[in-house]
């Protein structure tokens, strides 16, 4: 079966810098996935690079900045008072707001924290870079199942979702879920089970469950 639209890809694969250096992988144990078919779960120059490969072919793409995360745009820097953050803030944290124009929706990184002041950058780390990603022959693993009817369409939900293995990473990759925290850190705090311990026999046991969970609201 060959890649095209509708398919549910599930591929591993190694992004790195123009001179080598890893960025990004997706492994055998934690794949990555989306639908194919121009509904914005991929870059659209990878996309067409995997359309009509099948299983177990090689795919080679190499992406201009303005092909993957764009220029790095010096307007989206902010100064910030740092009362307006919570009190462990810190370089490296990352927080979701606004641009100063009110338009966009950006998730916003602190790269300085100093005199009562927050520097925050909506920039993506990658932004101005060109990449490469190399799918291995082994990387473009299978496609898992055709079908149309996914959740963020036609807000129907399939069974089979449940049933591929890996419908996690699928939402975390097509922005379903929080991209706040990195994906095995969300992994990670889905398990509730420390939490419902913690708020065990407490009145507010169903709030406390949501908000020890990224992105999920009390």
């Amino acid at each position: 079966m060959q890649v095209g639209k509708d398919c549910v890809v599930v591929f591993t694969y190694r992004m790195t810098s123009m001179d080598g250096d890893l960025v990004e992988e997706a492994t055998q144990e934690e794949p990555a996935a989306y639908l194919h078919g121009g509904y914005d779960g991929i870059f659209p120059g990878v996309e067409a690079a995997l359309e009509g490969k099948s299983a177990g072919d090689a795919v080679d793409v190499v992406l201009q900045p303005d092909d993957a995360f764009g220029e790095y745009d010096a307007d989206l820097v902010r100064v910030e008072a740092a009362d307006m953050f919570p009190p462990e803030v810190q370089v490296g944290m990352q927080f979701e707001g606004s641009s100063e124009d009110g338009h966009h929706h950006l998730l916003y990184t602190v790269t300085d924290v100093a005199d009562g002041k927050v520097v925050v950058d909506g920039n993506h780390p990658l932004s101005g870079q060109a990449l490469r990603i190399r799918f291995d022959r082994a990387g473009v693993k299978k496609i898992i199942v055709r079908y149309a009817n996914l959740a963020g369409r036609t807000g129907t939900f399939d069974l089979r979702h449940y049933l591929n293995g890996w419908v996690d990473r699928y939402f975390y990759d097509t922005r379903l879920l929080t991209r706040a925290v990195p994906f095995a850190e969300l992994r990670r705090r889905s398990n509730v089970n420390e939490a419902a311990q913690n708020a065990e026999a407490a009145a507010d046991f169903p709030q406390r469950i949501r908000e020890s969970v990224p992105g999920m609201s009390p």
